[in-house]
């Protein structure tokens, strides 16, 4: 897929088109169309999982940087909910 096919299916997708009709416009597969939009997103929530890594804190949230209650005599939290805790191992192959 070249640069160019690959600016059309964002631009394309971000118009509100689905990713079937991006794929009969544009003449590629489906599934290369659908696997593409998936990963430009996965690469989005890498970048942001990132910048919240940098300034990482103890009393924050390792995936959105959203403040965390302890409860005294419990294991301390990493993260805020079970949706964040997925998120970031997906993103780190954990």
């Amino acid at each position: 897929m070249t640069k160019d096919e690959k600016n059309r299916i964002i631009a394309l997708s971000e118009s509100g088109k689905k990713p079937v009709d991006i794929a009969t416009e544009l003449n590629l597969p489906y599934n290369t169309v659908k696997s593409f939009l998936r990963r430009s997103r996965e690469v989005e929530v890498i970048e942001e999982v990132k910048v919240v890594e940098d300034s990482r804190d103890k009393t924050k949230c390792l995936c959105c940087g959203e403040p965390l209650k302890f409860v005294v005599g419990k294991k301390q939290k990493k993260f805020c909910s079970d949706k964040c805790r997925l998120k970031y191992w997906r993103v780190h192959n954990g």
